[in-house]
């Protein structure tokens, strides 16, 4: 008999941007809960994520991946997943399996949201002289 787990995850829209904190570990159990949610948002057009780990003291190989899988299939489609809120315990296992060197890593949600907006390009106008015919 299959156990079916739940994940608690909290998902918000700021700007566009999908953010999903997760309340619990993410593992072996639940990864497949994590990335049946997140391909579900993905079929409804969302390309861009925040995945906020502040709130798990562990993740293993399952759940990191489940993140670069669903990293790489949104860059394929023009779409980012950055992380943010790395514990010390988490970031041991991402340093550990160098999935930190694959990931944009932000220390917390704003710095990772203020990370996506592109700086405003100035228009350039184009001087055109007039010559006067007199």
């Amino acid at each position: 008999m299959t156990q079916q787990r739940k994940l608690d995850i909290d998902i918000r829209t700021v700007n566009d941007i999908s953010v999903l904190e997760l309340g619990d570990n993410i593992d072996f159990y639940n990864a497949p809960v994590f990335k049946g949610v997140i391909n579900n948002m993905i079929a409804q057009g969302n390309k861009t994520f925040i995945v906020n780990l502040a709130k798990i003291t562990h993740i293993d190989s399952s759940g990191i991946g489940a993140l670069i899988t669903t990293m790489l299939e949104l860059e394929k489609m023009g779409g980012a997943l950055k992380v943010s809120g790395l514990s010390k315990p988490v970031k041991k296992v991402f340093d550990m399996t160098q999935a930190i060197t694959l990931f944009e890593v932000f220390d917390t949600e704003t710095e990772a949201l203020g990370s996506f907006r592109v700086p405003v390009k100035k228009k350039s106008v184009n001087n055109v002289q007039m010559q006067d015919n007199k």
